[in-house]
């Protein structure tokens, strides 16, 4: 008797066993559940590994993407968009402001010179060629960014189209303007300059501004539609790096001194491109002790053109 109870004793916790274990299982699925749901919330409370970089290599990241795009500006107030964090590097980064497009109105250009913090600027200034009307519409920036030109580091000068004057406009070239503007300053931060453009006219004359006078550390230099037309009042300063492309009508112009319009000492590279019979002085008369790189392009005579500056040594393996 005594051992029948004992076996349905037995049963009765062997019965009660498989409903123990249900409830483990299902408490361990509510557990499951639970931990999945503070993991996911403990996510998307977390920052993104992006918005978790230091602030320098965010702004690293932002300033190459900047640079890249066709459209700087826009780029710049699409990224500002992306956080508030994004848009604080961005205000607050005065690097991600020093190219000043001086034809962006008077807003735009007093805002980045504030934003610039004293920075040195990269200026920007792009017109139509030959319209004068439409180079007066920059003066009122141009006043603006001259009050600063002791900042400027470098100087981009760009025409926009193929334009050749408005009817009843008084033409002249974007490169007289820019340079009757601002040949009155001086530059003693500015390293580089280029004036580009189909219709820029880049007269030697209208150049004085880059005299050693008033840009002492110019470094480099390109000019496109380079002409000889006019002397320049004093010679530019020592060059590391010099392009010119030539203009195609400014044949018969005649020599004017290399050496004394650009000092060779000091030049690294050399690029030119076009006509060179309106710059060819006498054989062997012009020596570059430093000049590592020599480019030519479309050039009607070279050798003429190398027998200006090669000195005539025998056995010299460096005619340069």
């Amino acid at each position: 008797m005594d051992e029948l109870i004992r076996a349905r004793a037995e049963l009765v916790l062997l019965e009660e066993r498989p409903r123990e274990l249900l409830q483990q299982l299902l408490d361990v699925r509510a557990a499951v559940v639970a931990q999945r749901s503070k993991i996911d919330e403990i996510i998307r409370s977390r920052p993104t590994v992006i918005s978790r970089l230091p602030i320098e290599l965010l702004l690293s990241i932002i300033h190459i993407d900047i640079h890249a795009s066709y459209a700087p500006q826009k780029r710049k107030q699409e990224l500002a968009s992306v956080s508030r964090r994004w848009r604080d590097v961005i205000l607050h980064s005065p690097c991600l402001w020093t190219t000043v497009h001086v034809a962006s109105g008077i807003s735009s250009t007093k805002t980045h010179l504030e934003r610039s913090r004293g920075a040195l600027l990269d200026i920007v200034i792009e017109a139509a060629g030959w319209s004068r009307s439409k180079h007066l519409a920059l003066v009122p920036c141009l006043d603006i960014v001259e009050s600063h030109a002791h900042r400027w580091r470098s100087l981009l000068v760009t025409s926009s189209d193929e334009h050749v004057g408005d009817d009843n406009d008084d033409e002249m070239p974007l490169t007289e303007f820019i340079g009757e503007k601002i040949k009155h300053l001086q530059f003693p931060s500015l390293k580089r300059v280029a004036i580009l453009g189909p219709s820029t006219y880049c007269g030697i004359g209208y150049l004085d501004f880059l005299s050693v006078d008033h840009a002492p550390a110019l470094e480099h230099l390109e000019l496109e539609e380079f002409t000889t037309l006019h002397d320049i009042a004093k010679p530019i300063t020592m060059l590391k790096t010099l392009r010119l492309e030539f203009c195609v009508g400014s044949g018969g112009i005649g020599y004017v001194p290399f050496p004394y319009l650009i000092p060779t000492q000091a030049l690294t590279k050399l690029s030119l491109s076009g006509c060179m019979a309106i710059f060819l002085p006498p054989q062997n008369s012009i020596h570059f002790p430093s000049l590592k790189t020599l480019q030519m392009f479309y050039v009607t005579e070279i050798r003429p053109f190398m027998n200006v500056f090669c000195r005539d040594v025998p056995h010299s393996r460096n005619p340069l």
